[in-house]
């Protein structure tokens, strides 16, 4: 198993003791798979901050005025 994956495992609460020791074991030399766990741990709390904001009510909303000129120029197409 990567050291990533195993990280990632680990994240999740999914690493048993052993995979954990020999993560932590390369983790001590690795620079890279420490930069990637720390940068994976960015991105899962940036995702976490704006899950909201993402799926949920729109930024820009349009006037019902502008809704129904469209509804109209489609209706007229139709």
């Amino acid at each position: 198993m990567a050291a990533q994956e195993a990280g990632l495992r680990h994240v999740e609460g999914k690493l048993q003791f052993g995979g954990w020791l020999k993560m932590k074991y390369h983790l001590f030399y690795c620079s890279c798979c420490r930069l990637f766990l720390r940068q994976s741990a960015l991105i899962d709390k940036a995702l976490h901050n704006h899950k909201g904001t993402i799926a949920g009510t729109p930024v820009h909303k349009m006037r019902d005025e502008k809704k129904a000129d469209i509804q109209e120029k489609i209706n007229a197409e139709i």
